[in-house]
């Protein structure tokens, strides 16, 4: 989804020691727009409190240096700290005692792990964008809320008062029944599902109640969404059912429109407010039967995750504090058991061809020659080893039995595999009863399965690196060869910051000769790094950095480290990643999006606009064909007639820039075409400047639109002729792509002023000129770029300030038959009065005028609003139907649709399309493959004709004396 940017980018402090969550959090956050500063203990959130001042404030409650409430103390203490909001952040569950938390002066709370986007949503509510005091809709209104959830509660809170609302909060309904009795408020906002009285309860209460009939209420939801809970709803008398939404965007829409019952509703009869009863009971039992269901698969699932969790947890802390996995695998196992509430379990290891307990809990009464030999059937552990399939013991297997008199039937032995490597075994023991009846769900079985696999997974991976790490810190020449091998630059750093080793891409990186990197200091190369990426008690993370070469080049680099302990020397592995090409594909990513943002929005705009340009066309045609020749108005017509027409060339830039206009195809020889259009060129350079056309003769055909092709070639000549104002040569040329014959180029190249690379990069933007005001819209080039890869080509520009500039069009070369274009008509008179035209065109307008200009040429016509009423008109007519001219986009069937039934019943019609705008490139295919007619608009009332009478083969006869 898009990002929100926050106001003048709001700064959030996050205080956690824990660098994954810390990071998610940052995160998820930047992505909104948000700045993020991070602390990872309590003494560096204080400093940061008072030197960067942020709005708001995220905090673990337990810290490595002090108490979470300790620290809130301190926070508060602060000048800054006494106005901000300041959100508990932690993952105990015993500690989020809201009345605790709220002495101690927080505003929120969250509980850990935290959906991202519900984390947007609690920072949203605490930093909204401002709203001016004038413009505060809830000004001097007063909202009784209901809501039995209290961070709910909360936010709806925070978020109106945030709006001007005075609000008074109820924990369920039968307090806000209350509430609304004694203190009468302008609105009752109530969720649904609540204890003691429920929203839709509440309102039977209230409309009953002669105090209360008239009180608008609000019911929200995000449990109750089916039609017949919105039934209820307006059956119990609310005025409005709103389903819940993070940014409770629907419900502000609602309390901002005014709510007031005109004619309160009489209370309900006694049979109808039974009966309501009984349908409120129904609808309840039905949600609660849902959310138990929901609740108990969250449940399962809730408690696998979390041991998932606890086991890359403890591995991802082995390898980032001593890279000794086996060392941490009895922590590991201890956790991950205690996690899922199984007690017994442990891991066996192949090492030297000899299969050794690594880690072992629960067996302490066991001696360990018995638990190594897995209780005298060493079969079995080798066998799922071996076969790297997992086991279970189940009491039908003989072999199973002595294990048995041990460990409970369905504990489990998995293979810890890693690439084919066969590295041990893991084997969790089951919980005394069968795991369904224990849980009282089967599919949780599944899950606990499940979760073993994932266990024995993550443990077989952390093995497999341990190890790696072990071969490779054995072999020095391994470990240098991929050192040098590697395309980032890498340095291992001492404690004191100086460079022990580096590699050839950190010597190529920083500038330098061969091995110049080695013995100098890191804060000399990068001035400023300070201790951040060779500190072992510095966390973990990735720093953004520039490098200055001594040629003074600046290169951004992402820096990461490592911090190792070899023969009780502390080092650093610091990686330095250029991301110089990372950045510039990811500007044109961005603007690639933005140039289709804008291409839809051309598109949408032309398309509404052509339809008006067709009606200010052809009805300033009328006024023109009215007036006699010595009207003084008759100027004032044309001067809108003019523009109407430039309007419609403005429209065509926009569509060509989005790809969104109807190209024509055809076999097309380039050099023909520039030839044919030559002597307009040298008409709109002027005369102080020169244009060469340097033609290929017997070229290739391409495969293209030559009106558009044509509109190419003249916004290059112009762009050249504006970037030479003392004069200068244009030569223009045609000719095959030397290095790729399947493209056929037209170049055209100036002798101007050319381009430096920063107005390069931007030259296809829309809207985008270097001209001055009135000499360009900025559209040239962007239509230029839209024609050409809409026709499947692309442009290519070399420029140099003072040099000129050069543009390159690459069409496709047409190597199979032209297009086939339906074949014409042989000419005939018509009689005027004679033909029918079938007209469908949904905007009453234009349909109104081009009825007009068909009936004073004679057609005889039959109308249609849309695709629908143009087939029923076809149906109910006798006669033949000549001709049908048709909207290509209408509501209902649209053009190719509505032509395809006319013609089912009308064979003999002629289909003539209309259209400013395809919103769907499906739509172009079948109109323009086997000779299909189309006229864009807008159009003039002569262009219309002509074009009816070329279809119908008809054309008036003029004598010329």
């Amino acid at each position: 989804m898009p990002a929100h940017p926050a106001p003048d980018r709001q700064s959030v402090l996050v205080v956690e020691d824990n660098p994954v969550t810390r990071k998610l959090v940052r995160v998820a956050l930047e992505a909104e727009g948000y700045r993020v500063l991070e602390a990872r203990d309590g003494g560096r959130a204080v400093a940061l409190l008072a030197a960067e001042a942020p709005d708001l404030v995220i905090q673990d409650l337990v810290l490595p240096d002090m108490d979470g409430l300790a620290l809130i103390e301190r926070l508060r203490a602060t000048g800054r700290g006494a106005e901000i909001p300041i959100l508990a952040f932690s993952g105990l569950i015993q500690q989020l005692e809201d009345q605790r938390l709220a002495r101690a002066g927080f505003d929120d709370l969250m509980l850990k792990p935290i959906e991202p986007s519900r984390l947007v949503d609690v920072v949203r509510a605490h930093l909204p964008q401002p709203v001016a005091p004038s413009r505060l809709p809830g000004a001097g209104r007063h909202v009784v809320l209901a809501d039995d959830d209290p961070v709910q509660r909360k936010l709806t809170r925070v978020r109106l008062e945030q709006l001007g609302f005075a609000v008074t909060t109820a924990a369920d309904g039968a307090e806000a029944l209350e509430l609304a009795r004694r203190l009468r408020p302008d609105v009752l906002v109530s969720d649904v599902l609540m204890p003691r009285l429920d929203g839709f309860g509440l309102c039977l209460e209230a409309r009953q109640d002669p105090r209360l009939s008239d009180l608008p209420i609000v019911l929200v939801t995000s449990s109750y969404i089916e039609a017949e809970d919105r039934a209820l709803a307006e059956q119990a008398g609310a005025d409005a059912f709103i389903v819940r939404t993070p940014d409770l965007r629907e419900l502000l829409q609602t309390l901002e429109a005014p709510l007031g019952r005109v004619d309160p509703r009489p209370p309900p009869a006694a049979a109808e407010a039974l009966a309501l009863d009984e349908q409120r009971n129904r609808r309840l039992l039905s949600q609660l039967d849902r959310h138990l269901a929901v609740n108990a698969s969250l449940a399962r699932r809730a408690s696998t995750l979390a041991a998932g969790l606890t086991v890359l947890g403890g591995v991802s802390d082995a390898i980032l504090a001593s890279r000794d996995v086996h060392a941490a695998l009895a922590d590991v196992l201890a956790r991950c058991l205690d996690a899922i509430g199984v007690s017994r379990g442990a891991i066996f290891l192949v090492q030297d061809a000899r299969l050794s307990v690594a880690a072992s809990h629960g067996f302490e009464d066991t001696p360990p020659e018995r638990l190594e030999s897995f209780f005298g059937q060493p079969g079995l552990l080798r066998a799922t080893i071996l076969g790297a399939q997992a086991f279970e013991l189940t009491p039908s297997d003989p072999a199973a039995h002595p294990v048995l008199e041990v460990l409970a039937p369905g504990a489990t032995l998995l293979p810890l595999t890693c690439s084919d490597e066969r590295l041990g075994a893991l084997l969790i023991d089951a919980p005394p009863a069968p795991v369904p009846q224990r849980h009282g769900d089967q599919a949780w079985g599944e899950d606990w399965r499940s979760f073993a696999r994932s266990i024995a997974t993550q443990i077989s991976v952390a093995l497999a690196l341990a190890r790696t790490f072990e071969r490779m810190a054995a072999s020095e020449q391994r470990r240098r060869l991929l050192m040098e091998s590697a395309h980032d630059a890498m340095l291992v750093v001492s404690a004191g910051g100086l460079v022990v080793e580096a590699n050839v891409a950190a010597d190529q990186l920083f500038g330098l000769p061969l091995d110049g990197t080695e013995g100098r200091r890191l804060n000399d190369l990068i001035p400023g790094v300070g201790r951040e990426l060779y500190d072992p008690a510095a966390p973990s993370g990735i720093h953004p950095l520039v490098v200055r070469r001594p040629d003074g080049a600046e290169t951004p680099v992402e820096a990461t480290s490592a911090h190792v302990t070899l023969r009780d020397e502390a080092l650093s592995l610091v990686v330095l990643r250029d991301v110089t090409e990372r950045e510039a594909l990811e500007a044109q990513l961005r603007q690639a999006q933005k140039m289709e943002a804008m291409g839809l929005l051309a598109g949408g705009v032309a398309h509404d606009f052509n339809n008006l340009l067709a009606v200010v066309l052809m009805c300033s045609q009328f006024l023109l064909d009215d007036l006699p020749a010595d009207d003084p108005r008759r100027e004032d017509v044309e001067e809108i007639l003019a523009a109407g027409q430039r309007g419609a060339g403005l429209t065509r830039q926009l569509l060509a820039f989005g790809r969104r206009q109807v190209l024509q195809p055809e076999a097309l020889v380039l050099s023909e075409a520039v030839a044919e259009i030559g002597k307009m060129l040298r008409r709109l350079i002027g005369e102080d400047i020169t244009l060469a056309l340097e033609l290929a003769p017997a070229l290739p055909t391409c495969l293209a639109d030559p009106g558009q092709i044509e509109q190419v070639l003249v916004n290059l000549v112009v762009n050249a002729r504006d970037a030479m104002p003392g004069g200068g040569r244009i030569t223009v040329t045609t000719g095959l792509d030397p290095q790729h014959d399947d493209w056929v180029v037209l170049t055209v190249a100036d002798t101007g002023v050319g381009m430096p690379p920063e107005v390069r990069a931007r030259i296809f933007e829309p809207f985008y000129t270097t001209k001055g005001p009135g000499r360009g819209t900025g559209l040239g080039l962007s239509t230029v770029l839209g024609i050409v890869e809409q026709s499947g080509g692309r442009v290519e520009v070399d420029s140099v300030p003072g040099a000129g500039t050069i543009f390159r069009v690459l069409l496709p070369r047409h190597r199979g038959p032209a297009p086939t274009r339906a074949a014409a008509r042989p000419a005939r008179i018509r009689r005027k009065g004679v033909e029918t035209v079938l007209l469908a065109e949904d905007d009453v307008r234009l349909r109104t005028g081009m009825a007009r200009v068909l009936g004073a040429a004679g057609y005889r016509l039959l109308l249609a609003a849309d695709g629908d009423e143009a087939v029923e008109v076809a149906t109910r007519h006798a006669g033949p139907i000549p001709l049908m001219v048709a909207d290509v986009v209408m509501p209902g069937l649209n053009g190719p649709e509505a032509a395809e039934r006319v013609r089912q019943l009308h064979p003999e019609t002629e289909v003539l399309f209309v259209s400013g705008y395809f919103d769907h490139t499906a739509l172009s295919a079948p109109l323009l493959a086997g000779g299909a007619h189309f006229l864009p608009k807008p159009f003039t009332p002569d262009a219309l004709t002509r074009k009816l009478d070329e279809l119908l083969g008809a054309r008036a006869h003029t004598t010329t004396g």
